[in-house]
């Protein structure tokens, strides 16, 4: 298996996990890692690690997981992905906004909302 189908397959599953994630049930390791700050301040979050990965071309299927990913952790934890992303969050911003506006770029990634 290629490792780029490793990181589509574990954000796939990871997202899958976070939905089916019952709104009372505790919080589990992984999801105190998720939404922890790392405990070495010169370590990067979990979140900004996954942002990177929008910056991928070679399959516009991991931009667009990595995207659901990012939404999906929005949604389940309270805290401020902004806050997540450090000094790279108006890189990222920046293209998110290029990629939307391109012609060449994948229409699914933001018209396609089955994929949540």
């Amino acid at each position: 298996m290629e490792l780029i189908q490793v990181i589509r397959f574990s954000f796939s599953v990871l997202n899958r996990l976070l939905l089916l994630r019952p709104h009372d049930a505790p919080v589990s390791p992984v999801e105190h890692f998720l939404s922890a700050q790392p405990a070495n301040r010169a370590s990067r979050h979990v979140v900004a690690t996954i942002a990177q990965y929008i910056y991928h071309r070679h399959d516009p299927r991991l931009p667009r997981l990595a995207t659901l990913l990012l939404k999906r952790l929005a949604m389940v934890f309270p805290m401020s992905i902004l806050a997540c992303l450090g000094p790279d969050a108006e890189a990222i911003r920046n293209v998110y906004l290029s990629r939307l506006q391109a012609k060449t770029e994948v229409c699914t990634l933001y018209t396609n909302h089955n994929l949540t």
